[in-house]
């Protein structure tokens, strides 16, 4: 009986490290059982379940914040050039105005 948790125990180790690997869809393979070795792989099922979860969740709010922020951030951009390319034609207008108030006619 002995031999069978230290074999199990050393199936949690094997699995969590997978696990741990980023591929949070992994679960450790639990036979029928109620002692504390199963409850324990139980546990760690039910942790990984919540971290693959959580992972999902953070996955798609950097996605919903990244589609949300394109266009404004693409509005800002266009505004800003705009304004550039204005200025610069103003000052270039402005130089021109004063070149032709200077030479003599």
């Amino acid at each position: 009986m002995e031999n069978s948790y230290l074999q199990f125990i050393l199936v949690i180790t094997f699995e969590c490290a997978i696990a741990k690997s980023n591929d949070l869809s992994k679960r450790i393979t639990i036979e029928d059982g109620t002692d504390e070795v199963h409850k324990l792989g139980r546990v760690f099922n039910e942790m990984l379940e919540t971290l693959e979860n959580s992972s999902k969740r953070e996955r798609q709010f950097s996605s919903d914040v990244s589609h949300e922020l394109r266009t404004p951030i693409s509005v800002i951009m266009a505004e800003s050039e705009a304004n550039t390319r204005y200025l610069l034609h103003k000052k270039k207008g402005r130089r021109n105005a004063e070149r032709m108030e200077k030479s003599p006619l």
